[in-house]
């Protein structure tokens, strides 16, 4: 298990008001821009969290984005949560690579399908998505500039699709 859930556990109880307990994935950080987040980050390899910084920043540019540090229901590890209007746009995953997953509901993987911008590795990335319990997932990882790139790409597209 994580080394932050002590700490997390810990404040929750002692009633700090930005720590809230959910049943669904357990305790979350609701703004994650203070000590959380660094204290989270420290613990990255140097490329995961340079390439992850990039990253945050041009999520955190769109509008209606909500950060959130979460535990991971289905791995049980702490990451970043991103979402649009209460919708999950991606979680960003941090173990021996950094990588990003996204879920893929059917009218939003039929539009990426058809998008003839997005970088062909992203594409078949999607198309290899996985069914976990109701939810479709694709998963995309973060390696390069041009990698970050192209998940941005993906992302971009999907917050569009939750905006509207």
């Amino acid at each position: 298990m994580n080394s932050h859930v002590p700490r997390v556990q810990r404040l929750a109880r002692e009633g700090r008001s930005k720590f809230k307990y959910t049943r669904v994935t357990g305790f979350v950080v609701v703004g994650t821009h203070g000590i959380l987040m660094q204290e989270f980050l420290s613990r990255a390899k140097p490329k995961q969290k340079k390439h992850f910084s990039e990253l945050r920043a041009e999520l955190l540019a769109l509008p209606e984005i909500e950060e959130s540090l979460e535990i991971d229901e289905l791995r049980g590890d702490w990451c970043p949560t991103y979402r649009v209007k209460g919708k999950d746009l991606a979680w960003v995953h941090f173990d021996q690579r950094l990588w990003v997953s996204l879920p893929l509901e059917p009218t939003f993987e039929k539009k990426v399908l058809q998008n003839e911008n997005l970088d062909e590795a992203v594409l078949e990335q999607v198309k290899e998505a996985e069914e976990v319990g109701d939810v479709k997932l694709t998963t995309l990882e973060l390696t390069s500039a041009d990698g970050v790139s192209s998940v941005l790409s993906l992302l971009k597209l999907r917050h569009s699709f939750l905006s509207t």
